[in-house]
C-alpha cells in the first residue's frame, strides 16, 4: 500500500484538479464491492486522511462522501475537524478538507474553516 503524501491547497482546486467539479456525487458506485471491502476502504481513506492532515488530533467531522470522477475512478471526500497548529490560532478548532484518490491512493487536505455557514475568512 502507498502512503500518503501531505498536500495542501485550496478546496475548489483540489475538486477542478481531479476534474471533480460537475461530476455527480453517490453513496457508493455501481458494481459496489462487498460491505468488507467497503469497511477496509474507508479505514485506508481516515489512515490516509488523517495521515496527510496539519491539525492536531485530526478526526471526522462528518461521513465520508464518495465521487465517481467521469474516467479518474473513485475520490473520496472527508472533512476533518482538529486543533489548528498555528501559533495565531492555536488551541483553536479547525476543519480540513481531504480528498482521497482510490486508484493512486493520494490524500490531498486543504484548510476548510470557510464552509461552514456563517464563517469568516
Amino acid at each position: 500500500m502507498a502512503a500518503a503524501t501531505p498536500h495542501r491547497s485550496h478546496p475548489a482546486a483540489l475538486l477542478l484538479g481531479l476534474g471533480l467539479a460537475a461530476a455527480p456525487i453517490t453513496a457508493a458506485p455501481a458494481g459496489a464491492s462487498s460491505p468488507l471491502a467497503w469497511q477496509d476502504y474507508g479505514q485506508q481513506v481516515l489512515k490516509a486522511c488523517t495521515a496527510a492532515s496539519t491539525l492536531r488530533s485530526p478526526r471526522p467531522a462528518g461521513e465520508r462522501v464518495d465521487v465517481n470522477g467521469r474516467s479518474d475512478g473513485l475520490v473520496s471526500a472527508l472533512l476533518l475537524e482538529g486543533i489548528e497548529p498555528q501559533p495565531h490560532r492555536a488551541g483553536r478548532r479547525g476543519l480540513e478538507l481531504c480528498l482521497y484518490d482510490a486508484r493512486s491512493r493520494q490524500a490531498s487536505v486543504a484548510d476548510a474553516n470557510n464552509l461552514q455557514r456563517g464563517a469568516r475568512p
